[in-house]
């Protein structure tokens, strides 16, 4: 049995997760990678790099901005506020 650990159910596909990830902060980036090994391995990936390159050199230029929120369903109940962060 696992005490203590959340279990959520894996419903973002990964390119979802890739697009997501590539319009993070470098430093939120950095810490991803430890995350999982999944995750390490997506983020050193050549493919992942240049897309995150390029939509960070394109964001230079654009004063857009834009919010992503979605549900996730959690087996054990939230005893805390949860926030968003504006992308």
């Amino acid at each position: 049995m696992e005490t203590g650990r959340i279990r959520i159910r894996r419903s973002i596909p990964e390119s979802v997760t890739v697009q997501i990830m590539a319009r993070l902060p470098l430093r939120s980036i950095a810490r991803f990678k430890s995350v999982c090994k999944q995750w390490r391995s997506l983020i050193e990936s050549s493919y992942f790099r240049s897309l995150f390159v390029s939509l960070h050199r394109n964001a230079s230029s654009s004063s857009s901005s834009w919010s992503l929120m979605f549900p996730i369903k959690l087996q054990i109940p939230i005893t805390e506020a949860i926030g968003y962060h504006t992308l």
